[in-house]
């Protein structure tokens, strides 16, 4: 083609790819091709970092702003406490939901408790216009200790602790510790020493979720037992 600049026949070709340098002895059309693909390579990897770091910065902007809400929720004055529980005759399995309003009626926490014969659940949900942006979530449960003696068999303890939290319904961290032990106390002091561990996936985020909005619709004993009945 008139004006086309003449290609050579062979040419080498030092490019770049993310585990480093290569060289290639390519004709010289298949060369350009691929100094020109190594050239968007470098600039998708670059817009993906940015993205990353604008994702990260979001990320820690967005707990910082949770973290103010729990904050002012945890400190409010004046909230009205309303409770539900269930009958004593529910017993093993009893339960109760606690929910506070601030001075405009509105739900700003609420905490569930139920338990049972071998544990029990409290969990606490946050509240901003409506929306759950924190949960915190405290259990604690016993097994028989397989290595004791089956005639006079000891016991495990276990607590653990659970706090996620959420954004436009998504959960954006998650964080878990646990402390156990033959002896309650014990498996206490362990639960405050250790640090809370980041869970990548955490699989029980929507249930919690979706847990604590159908608890804010409970409004008496009979559907809060019916409920737990399930």
């Amino acid at each position: 083609m008139l004006g086309e600049q003449p290609f050579l026949e062979y040419e080498v070709c030092r490019t770049s790819v993310l585990d480093g340098w290569f060289l290639l002895h390519l004709p010289s059309r298949q060369a350009n091709a691929l100094l020109l693909d190594s050239l968007l390579m470098k600039k998708l990897l670059v817009l993906i970092l940015a993205s990353s770091s604008l994702s990260f910065a979001d990320t820690k902007e967005e707990i910082t702003q949770i973290r103010q809400h729990y904050n002012k929720i945890e400190s409010a004055k004046g909230l009205k406490v309303t409770e539900i529980r269930t009958d004593e005759d529910f017993a093993p399995n009893l339960g109760s939901i606690k929910r506070y309003t601030n001075s405009a009626g509105i739900v700003v926490k609420q905490t569930t408790e139920w338990g049972g014969d071998h544990g029990g659940v409290s969990r606490t949900a946050y509240f901003l216009n409506g929306e759950i942006f924190f949960i915190f979530s405290s259990m604690s449960s016993w097994q028989f200790d397989p290595s004791s003696d089956p005639e006079n068999p000891s016991t495990i303890e276990t607590l653990r602790e659970e706090r996620h939290y959420y954004v436009d319904g998504k959960c954006i961290r998650a964080l878990e510790k646990e402390g156990s032990s033959p002896d309650y106390e014990d498996a206490l002091t362990q639960l405050k020493a250790q640090a809370n561990k980041e869970v990548e996936d955490p699989q029980d985020a929507s249930a919690h979720l979706k847990e604590a909005y159908a608890m804010l619709k409970i409004s008496s004993r009979k559907e809060l037992e019916a409920h737990m009945s399930l």
